[in-house]
């Protein structure tokens, strides 16, 4: 701009030494010069208003991302905050679930140890038994010579069971005995022995079959309705060791004491029934082996 006026002054300094020709010549020109200058300072000037405008729409858009920003931090904040509590909960949660399942573990564990400690009892009471055999030989032969007097009022058509080829059929006259209803004229013990050999073939016949289970039951429930002790609690050991989460347990082991109590072993029958006691405190027949234990 300055060198725009010098050339000004310069121009109106030589005005006076041209001829009036060349003056309107120069004064058109230094004309067209200002209003070139003038188009270019509005130009100037409209482009920095623009860039003014441009730049306070930018502002704003910068102040809204802002305000969008702050925003999203609190909410981000928030929730990280409930996520955090979440996962402090479910922490907590996952602590009180894993502390259950070692607990369970632990019980079982402890179950399964007095499981095994009782199967070893149960075999030192096998040796008892075997001891205590030939002190009751005598008493047996006694019984066993009046079981074959008693046999001869069984009736002998029974034997057709043997031609049943139906498990559910065998075991319903199996029960038949146990039950009594349609044999009331047999002895009770000739009942059960009858009921022992019709359930015996029906697991020999057909093993895997649920009326199989059940037979296996009633086999030892036999046994010990018939004052038949010792092999009572055979049976009943073995059926233990078979079905150990049957929920016939307790009373299996409630009956196995009692037999070894009939059978003279006392020291053994103690034993089993505090077993029993231990293992299922709330059961009926702890209460029964409670009372039966303060008079050994």
């Amino acid at each position: 701009m300055k060198k725009i006026l010098i050339l000004l002054i310069l121009l109106m300094f030589n005005y006076s030494c041209v001829s009036t020709a060349e003056g309107n010549t120069i004064k058109k020109n230094v004309a067209r010069i200002d209003a070139k200058y003038k188009m270019l300072e509005n130009k100037v000037n409209n482009d920095q208003n623009k860039v003014k405008r441009k730049l306070r729409r930018v502002d704003v858009k910068l102040l809204e991302m802002n305000k969008i920003l702050k925003e999203a931090k609190k909410l981000l904040h928030h929730n990280n905050a409930d996520f955090g509590q979440d996962m402090v909960q479910m922490d907590i949660r996952l602590k009180k679930a894993e502390g259950k399942n070692e607990e369970i573990l632990f019980k079982f564990e402890q179950l399964e140890k007095k499981f095994k400690e009782l199967k070893e009892r149960l075999k030192d009471v096998d040796v008892n038994i075997a001891m205590n055999n030939s002190k009751t030989q005598a008493v047996k032969s006694n019984s066993v010579a009046k079981d074959n007097k008693n046999t001869k009022n069984i009736n002998p058509s029974s034997s057709d069971y043997k031609k049943l080829n139906n498990p559910i059929a065998l075991f319903k006259l199996g029960y038949a005995y146990i039950d009594g209803k349609k044999y009331k004229s047999m002895e009770h013990k000739d009942r059960m022995n009858k009921s022992i050999e019709i359930f015996n073939f029906l697991i020999k016949k057909f093993p895997k079959h649920n009326k199989a289970n059940s037979a296996r039951y009633w086999v030892t429930q036999a046994y010990y309705s018939s004052g038949q002790y010792e092999k009572a609690y055979r049976v009943m050991s073995k059926f233990l060791a078979k079905y150990p989460k049957s929920r016939h347990i307790s009373q299996i082991l409630f009956q196995m004491a009692n037999s070894l109590k009939n059978l003279g072993l006392k020291k053994d029958s103690k034993t089993l029934f505090k077993t029993l006691i231990k293992l299922y405190p709330r059961s009926g027949y702890s209460k029964k082996a409670k009372s039966i234990i303060k008079n050994l």
